[in-house]
């Protein structure tokens, strides 16, 4: 289940980056629908499951009891929640998944 996880976690920032997806000090930042739409593209668990493990190993950055944290936005001076998913674990996963050190 763990190389699932590792797989589909490199495949979504992978995705994320390619689309310009914000990122803001060393993470990408989107919103948990939109992730969760992405997660929900293969079956083997759901979103919200997966994102409780996201947050679990230190995948993403996250507020207690939420699987998101609030940004605060300047232009509409509002706090937005955002998953935070963490560039540097994602970079360090890549490299070693093409690298062939992942199992």
């Amino acid at each position: 289940m763990l190389n699932i996880l590792i797989k589909e976690f490199i495949a979504v920032c992978d995705y994320l980056i390619k689309k310009n997806t914000r990122i803001h000090k060393g993470y990408i930042l989107i919103g948990k629908d939109s992730v969760s739409e992405l997660l929900d593209k293969n079956h083997y668990d759901t979103a919200l499951n997966k994102l409780k493990y996201w947050k679990e190993l230190g995948w993403i950055d996250a507020e207690e009891k939420r699987l998101t944290k609030r940004i605060y936005d300047g232009e509409s001076g509002q706090y937005i929640p955002y998953v935070k998913i963490n560039v540097s674990r994602y970079e360090c996963m890549k490299r070693l998944s093409e690298t062939g050190l992942n199992g």
